[in-house]
């Protein structure tokens, strides 16, 4: 990237921080937002290329065209981009996951006379990709064989919401979803323990957002994580495991009410994490 391109997007990124962090244009903004009131942490603003994701301490432009992300971030140690561009490497030389490409850093003084980090980072196929997590939610009863729900189960008019749904879930979508999140704990178990092995070596922690499936994307070329590193490297390996079993329990059953998975192959996914992320 040029520095005159790089000036653009800093400028941008500043300035939306900068319309956030006011109170009033928050305000309007979830005023004019069908949202759950509770949820009033993060805003999305769209363009033409893709959006912006801007919350009180981190802002980023992800570009939907070919994958480019710059990002502004508060929270960050010396050691984060250092252990990335680390991972990056062995991603490299293992062959064995697929993770964004840093491209740049700095250190960016802010309109309240902060310092935060400013970075580029690139998905490794020049391509978005599709959150197959998202993919997942939207897996086999909605869409599959043209099948669509009726007004009912859409209206909430439905007692038995879960048995309703679960006459269009088949088999075939039970255990896609069930694949899933087997690949899933198997891609977490290796970039787990090539992370754990960087941070030992810098002394540091992980990023929380680690083992987060929601992370997990696909392009032509398979699986790869983006955003890994969004959180700074200070967590321990427990954390790390701990809220990638929380989320990945909350995940499944949710899916289950929407009747993608049975309780049987929830309880087979629980059980093959709990085997796997324990041997590390």
């Amino acid at each position: 990237m040029l520095a005159f391109q790089r000036s653009i997007y800093q400028v941008q990124l500043k300035n939306k921080l900068e319309f956030w962090s006011d109170p009033q244009n928050r305000k309007s903004y979830f005023a004019n937002l069908p949202t759950n009131a509770n949820i009033k942490d993060f805003g999305i603003f769209r363009d033409e290329n893709g959006y912006i994701y801007v919350r009180d301490d981190f802002v980023a432009y992800y570009n939907l065209r070919n994958g480019l992300i710059v990002r502004i971030r508060k929270d960050w140690f010396k050691n984060d981009w250092s252990c990335y561009q680390e991972l990056y490497n062995k991603s490299q030389e293992l062959k064995t996951f697929r993770i964004d490409i840093p491209k740049y850093r700095e250190e960016l003084s802010m309109f309240d006379g902060s310092v935060w980090e400013y970075s580029e980072l690139q998905s490794p196929g020049s391509n978005y990709g599709l959150s197959v997590l998202d993919t997942i939610f939207d897996n086999g009863i909605t869409h599959s064989e043209g099948v669509y729900l009726p007004e009912e189960v859409v209206s909430g008019s439905i007692e038995d919401l879960v048995g309703y749904i679960s006459q269009y879930a088949t088999t075939d979508t039970k255990d896609n979803t069930k694949k899933f999140f087997v690949d899933y704990i198997d891609n977490f178990l290796i970039l787990l323990k090539e992370s754990s092995a960087i941070a030992e070596k810098y002394k540091c922690g992980l990023p929380l957002n680690l083992g987060d499936p929601s992370m997990m994307y696909e392009d032509p070329q398979g699986y790869f994580w983006s955003d890994v590193d969004k959180m700074p490297w200070m967590y321990s390996k427990l954390e790390i495991v701990s809220n990638a079993h929380q989320i990945l329990h909350n995940s499944l059953n949710y899916l289950s009410l929407l009747g993608h998975i049975d309780k049987e192959r929830i309880d087979q996914c629980l059980d093959y994490a709990r085997t796997q992320w324990t041997t590390i």
